[in-house]
């Protein structure tokens, strides 16, 4: 019978190894909802009218990545989500080329945090794309 220290340690390895696959699972459905909100956008791209009933559904996958994000350690994630969930709070359809063109700058944005497995705050490369994507206060701009 291993000691009660053995025991303890064992049981870390079993947290760390789940945690480890829940995080490998929270980036394959983050990428998954990214394609998703990318045919949601081209389909807004041809289709003004549809801004109304489209504009929802990426607000809803953005909430989860943004929801989601932290619990994985993925904060940048978190904080990008946040933002584009404001921006989209204020926007009125339907929406302008240039406004299509933010939304897409921020799924770029994301996916480019999911793709170097930025953690964290993704140091140098994550505020490099906070930069880009100018994370300030949001406009309707």
């Amino acid at each position: 019978m291993g000691s009660r220290q053995e025991t303890v340690a064992d049981g870390d390895g079993v947290i760390e190894a789940v945690s480890a696959r829940l995080a490998d699972e929270y980036l394959r459905g983050a990428a998954d909802d990214l394609v998703v909100m990318a045919a949601i956008l081209h389909e807004m791209e041809a289709d003004p009218d549809r801004h109304d009933v489209l504009l929802p559904e990426i607000f809803r996958l953005s909430h989860d990545i943004k929801g989601q994000g932290g619990s994985f350690g993925y904060d940048l994630m978190s904080r990008i989500g946040n933002n584009l969930c404001r921006y989209l709070e204020i926007l009125e359809v339907p929406l302008s080329a240039g406004q299509l063109a933010r939304l897409s700058l921020y799924l770029e944005t994301m996916r480019a945090v999911l793709g170097n497995r930025l953690r964290g705050d993704g140091g140098t490369r994550g505020a490099h794309l906070l930069a880009e994507l100018a994370l300030t206060t949001p406009s309707a701009a």
